[in-house]
């Protein structure tokens, strides 16, 4: 009866938000082609519309609507000269689905300075998701803004951790009545595939080198070993103390007590019956305001605009950043980015697109106005093979003499160390993960499968030494060839560690064979020069460069009208899913999403033959 009942509800689930779809596209249809009407006539009819600014007249809040992806990227747009892109982008812009922290940091930087901002509001009552170094970056901009003497408001009818972190830096955190303040920790979520590989018959050969390289435990094991779960509880729990430890500082609440009041949530429910309560009774907020009397105490404030009634504000999104234009060419320091799995499949936007970053890196090294080079890595590994590749570009890239720095963000690990090492300079936070210095292949074979309905396969060849037909076993030459080439890939990785960080091959094999590190102890054993984040490593290259006065040259984009369309439909398209998805399913589609892509994950390396792969696993199932 109770899984009739959940079939039930799966199924009133589905329909509603098919219904809803069906809304949203005909909505969106009907705004589409009255767009185009008002497009066409303002070619032909041009107006003072094109004059129409975001300029501030009274002093202001500023709004920052953290309700996206936060994420460490910065992608502007080149502004297209052509009219209907322009008027497309004002006056139809619908929300992003991602935010660049760069972006948004340039912003708080300059509303620091401006007369006309007086303070800001941050607004949490929609879920967003970062990653820890962002967070860092984002709340030291916050700090920077409120040593100026102006407020920062935190509001949110619901704080999660990574929404509580950010507040924490502000005078004020708000909330409205029955709402509440949730910390659930840190994880490290893996499905093991040992026992469904064997139902499906597939025959997996495994080949790595590094004790620690513990990634390929996910296929011949059913739960991790004792070896993983020391090795990353211990990182694991330097974070979330680091993490804790931040909030604490901020709130002047002492750790026991953060951590605590979540412990005993059912307790204190049952004592106070009001989460709200509980979270002002541990101090976790300062006030609670309904709507109405945070309206009243933000118009005493900032003041009252008398068209709408409300407080002075402007949002994030309509604050412009001023950039002051030089005729003449300036000194630059270029920012590269390398972010997600280490593989040329740019169609996955969790890849990296090897051939952008390549033709990036050339572009800045044929710019004679650019005389530094950051890198920003923010990956997991993947390819060997497309490691060494980027590593060999920027090798190339420093035949000029430009300092290349190495800016490395939540993760640069495995495959991501190994482009590192191209670096003059290595800067990480104290909570990056890097390291992992190791490799491995999985190679599935089905002969098993085959077999299970009567088919076998008769395969004539040329001795050779090693083959890759998947419908048989591999034999003994096949899997001496495959774990020789791990164990070459391993020595050179070692190798070009040493040559770069001026240590012994036992000194570096002595901290390799997989282990991951925190970006603190990196520094302590000398896998990175530096602790620091993005600012320090910009600081550095224009030191390198023996630049006092100098431009950030951020990579562009350009996009034609139908990308622009496209784009705003699929971010329409996300707002109205996070709508639907509140907080009741939100936790049940990132777990659902999660299993999917291990899922996918795993049948794409049953199914294509692995190389040499520099990939951290456990990096990446940090949730």
């Amino acid at each position: 009866m109770q899984f009739y009942s959940f079939i039930m509800q799966i199924l009133k689930f589905i329909y509603y938000f098919i219904n809803k779809l069906r809304h949203m596209f005909i909505n969106f249809t009907f705004i589409i082609i009255f767009s185009i009407i008002i497009m066409f006539l303002y070619t032909i009819f041009p107006s003072n519309l094109s004059e129409i600014t975001t300029s501030i007249n009274n002093p202001s809040a500023l709004i920052i609507n953290l309700n996206n992806n936060l994420e460490d990227n910065y992608t502007p747009i080149k502004k297209n000269k052509n009219k209907i892109i322009n008027f497309f982008e004002r006056y139809f812009c619908f929300p992003s689905s991602s935010n660049s922290v760069y972006e948004i940091a340039q912003k708080i930087k300059q509303a620091q300075n401006d007369n006309k901002i007086t303070g800001i509001i941050l607004n949490f009552n929609k879920n967003f998701f970062s990653n820890r170094t962002t967070l860092e970056y984002l709340g030291k901009k916050l700090k920077n803004f409120k040593k100026s003497g102006k407020p920062i408001f935190s509001v949110s009818h619901f704080y999660n951790q990574n929404q509580y972190y950010l507040a924490s830096f502000g005078n004020e955190i708000l909330l409205f009545p029955h709402g509440s303040v949730i910390f659930e920790g840190m994880s490290i979520k893996k499905f093991y595939f040992k026992k469904f590989l064997q139902l499906l018959k597939i025959h997996t050969h495994i080949f790595k080198i590094g004790r620690y390289k513990t990634a390929v435990e996910i296929f011949k094991r059913n739960q991790p070993s004792k070896l993983s779960k020391k090795i990353d509880y211990f990182w694991l729990n330097f974070l979330w103390k680091k993490f804790l430890l931040t909030i604490s500082r901020n709130r002047k609440i002492s750790q026991f007590t953060l951590w605590n009041s979540t412990l005993k949530y059912l307790k204190q429910l049952k004592k106070y019956g009001n989460l709200t309560k509980i979270a002002k009774k541990n101090n976790l907020i300062d006030h609670v305001y309904s709507e109405e009397n945070l309206k009243k105490k933000f118009i005493k404030i900032f003041g009252k605009n008398k068209n709408t009634q409300n407080y002075n504000f402007i949002t994030l999104e309509n604050y412009q950043i001023f950039n002051k234009k030089n005729d003449i060419p300036h000194n630059k320091i270029a920012i590269i980015f390398a972010s997600g799995s280490i593989d040329n499949n740019f169609q996955n936007k969790n890849c990296m697109n090897i051939s952008k970053i390549i033709q990036r890196i050339r572009e800045v090294n044929n710019n004679p106005h650019i005389k530094a080079v950051v890198l920003r890595i923010n990956t997991p590994g993947g390819s060997a093979f497309f490691s060494e590749i980027l590593r060999k570009e920027l090798l190339n890239f420093q035949k000029n003499k430009k300092p290349l720095i190495i800016s490395m963000g939540d993760i640069a690990a495995s495959g991501g160390y190994w482009m590192s090492t191209a670096g003059n300079y290595l800067i990480a936070n104290s909570t990056t993960l890097t390291g992992s210095i190791g490799i491995f292949s999985v190679v599935n074979t089905f002969e098993k499968i085959l077999e299970k309905f009567g088919i076998f396969q008769s395969c004539l060849t040329i001795k050779k030494p090693y083959t890759t037909n998947i419908f048989q076993n591999l034999n003994h030459e096949s899997k001496n060839f495959l774990q020789y080439s791990i164990e070459k890939g391993y020595l050179d990785f070692i190798k070009l560690v040493s040559k770069a960080r001026k240590k012994t091959y036992l000194q570096i094999h002595k901290i390799a064979q997989g282990k991951i590190w925190t970006g603190l102890i990196a520094k302590k054993i000398g896998l990175i020069d530096k602790i620091g984040d993005f600012d320090t490593a910009v600081r550095k290259a224009a030191k390198l460069a023996n630049l006092k006065d100098y431009e950030i040259d951020w990579p562009t984009s350009e996009k034609n009208i139908l990308e622009i369309i496209f784009e705003k439909f699929l971010n329409t398209f996300y707002t109205f899913t996070h709508q639907i998805f509140n907080i009741k399913f939100q936790k049940f589609i990132q777990n659902i999403s999660f299993f999917l892509t291990n899922i996918v994950q795993l049948f794409k390396m049953c199914i294509t033959p692995q190389k040499n792969l520099a990939l951290c696993l456990t990096c990446s199932s940090i949730q």
